[in-house]
């Protein structure tokens, strides 16, 4: 009896197996259609807003004020996009969501010039930053009903850049404010470039959803 709940559980655990590299197959295949699109439509790069901030630094107990301004800045290789774990298969009622893990093989981020005004320092030039290791959480709702089955992108968050790498080509003179300058990039990206990004990439789900008969490919 034993050894038939072994062969039981495992023939339950082999099954489960496959459903899950069935369903990994079915959200590469989808992620593959979502990258074309991002590419096809020139999305694999964002243009950004400017960014400009006025500063006051107290010396000698006196305010004095302060400008950075970047412009002509982009965002790119939002299509290196990849599934980074084993897809999750929920259920309530007649929805399933596939919830699953995805990184960019690389993210960049670049501002083509930049001004830096404090009294007598200033400096100009480009700033580049570099990412490693950001995570994305997307989730792809499916409702069926009946012979009908509806695939809808319900989310597509950025949760972290990972590690960042920022470049400054102006002056050294910059270096002392270098922490400061720092601050207002990736806030930037927190407060607007996320937002950008994350809506492209729901945008790009959907697109790769109407390529894709996911539901053909899920467990029955």
């Amino acid at each position: 009896m034993a050894m038939l709940s072994y062969i039981v559980l495992g023939l339950f655990a082999v099954g489960a197996l496959a459903d899950t590299v069935v369903i990994n197959e079915a959200v590469d295949q989808l992620l593959d259609s979502a990258k074309f699109v991002l590419v096809q439509k020139g999305q694999n790069k964002i243009a950004l807003k400017d960014l400009t901030k006025n500063f006051n630094t107290k010396i000698f107990g006196v305010n004095v004020p302060g400008t950075f301004a970047a412009s002509a800045g982009l965002v790119q290789d939002l299509a290196t996009l990849h599934r980074t774990g084993d897809v999750v298969l929920t259920t309530e009622g007649a929805k399933m969501q596939l919830k699953f893990a995805m990184g960019f093989e690389r993210l960049s981020l670049e501002y083509g010039h930049y001004d830096f005004k404090f009294m007598s320092i200033v400096s100009n030039g480009r700033i580049d930053v570099s990412t490693a290791g950001s995570s994305v959480a997307a989730a792809i709702g499916v409702l069926k009903d009946g012979t009908k089955c509806i695939a809808s992108a319900d989310s597509a968050q950025l949760v972290t850049l990972g590690e960042t790498k920022i470049t400054f080509t102006g002056p050294q003179v910059l270096n002392q404010f270098l922490s400061m300058v720092l601050n207002w990039v990736l806030e930037n990206f927190d407060s607007t470039i996320k937002v950008v990004v994350n809506a492209k990439l729901q945008e790009a789900l959907k697109a790769g959803l109407a390529k894709t008969d996911i539901c053909a490919r899920l467990p029955h």
